[in-house]
This record gives C-alpha cells, sequence and structure tokens, in this order.
C-alpha cells in the first residue's frame, strides 16, 4: 500500500496543508464536496469544516482588502473643538472624530 493511499484513507490524521490542497482542489474542480470526498476517501464531515476554515479564512482576508484611508485635515482650532464621536479600537487606542463628515463616511461605510 502506498503512503499517499494510507493518508488518504485516514482523513483524521491529515495535516492543515494538506486539507488546504484538497479544498482548493475541490474549489476549482466540477464536482460537488460529496462526490470529491468520495474520489478521496476523505470523511465528509471534516472536509466540510476544513472547507469552513479555509472560506471563513479568505472572506476574511478579502473583508480587510475592501479597507480604505480617509484623507483628514486638521486645523488648528480642531483640537479644541468639541469631540463628536469617539472609536475605541480592539488594541486599547481610541480615535476621536471632531468632524460630521468623518461620521458620516464611518456610517456610510460598509
Amino acid at each position: 500500500m502506498q503512503a499517499g493511499s494510507v493518508l488518504q484513507n485516514n482523513s483524521q490524521f491529515l495535516d492543515k496543508e494538506t486539507w488546504h490542497q484538497h479544498f482548493i482542489a475541490c474549489k476549482t474542480g466540477k464536482c460537488t464536496k460529496t462526490d470529491y470526498c468520495h474520489q478521496h476517501n476523505l470523511v465528509y464531515h471534516q472536509f466540510i469544516y476544513w472547507c469552513r476554515k479555509f472560506e471563513e479564512k479568505n472572506s476574511l482576508s478579502t473583508h480587510h482588502d475592501d479597507f480604505q484611508f480617509v484623507s483628514v485635515k486638521i486645523k488648528s482650532d480642531t483640537l479644541l473643538s468639541k469631540i463628536l464621536c469617539t472609536l475605541e479600537l480592539n488594541n486599547g487606542k481610541r480615535l476621536l472624530i471632531h468632524d460630521m463628515s468623518v461620521v458620516e463616511k464611518l456610517v456610510d461605510w460598509q
């Protein structure tokens, strides 16, 4: 028996990279996930688990690509003006917003 067939018959022992290769091959192929699992002797629920992990990772990285910077012009009196909004970030930093146009852009941002 070849080493590759041992791994395919024992899909619970596959590493992340091998699951990723299966994910890409299935995604670029023309068969269903069920058919792909049958053809490659993979446990269906494990394959679905890994597919979801890779799809989630892809959607997060795609989402990050959608970020855009907003140009901000600071006037000397802006620092003394009233704070309209405070955005608290996960890293403990705060963004103090003084200009309504910035608030509008943040609200419209998806």
